[in-house]
């Protein structure tokens, strides 16, 4: 899931704007730092994954503004970051979550 900056679900209708926040939701990133109890939702403190995470938006680094597990759901992590701009060209474009040596395939995402 992306939600963009004002709470809307990332879409053609509702795309994001560079140098905005974008939040994504994602699972496979492996252990956190915390106490990684399967199957109960996320409390404070939200653990990072131990594992290093970055994301690209048509190939270019996004700033990552904060990781953690996900706040009260179970077995995701969210992900807040800045998408770069105001550079990058308008339409959909693809983003890429990387957590250690693992990649994610690539996930449309619409910029304006």
């Amino acid at each position: 899931t992306v939600i963009n900056q004002d709470g809307a679900i990332n879409s053609a209708a509702t795309p994001v704007f560079g140098g905005q926040y974008l939040t994504i939701y994602a699972s496979g990133t492996g252990l956190t730092t915390g106490a990684n109890t399967a199957g109960q939702a996320a409390g404070a403190p939200y653990s990072p994954p131990q594992l290093p995470v970055s994301v690209t938006i048509s190939g270019v680094a996004a700033q990552i503004v904060w990781v953690g597990a996900a706040p009260g759901l179970v077995g995701l992590v969210q992900v807040n970051l800045i998408v770069p701009g105001p550079y990058l060209p308008s339409g959909q474009a693809p983003l890429q979550l990387t957590a250690g040596t693992a990649v994610s395939p690539l996930v449309p995402i619409w910029v304006q």
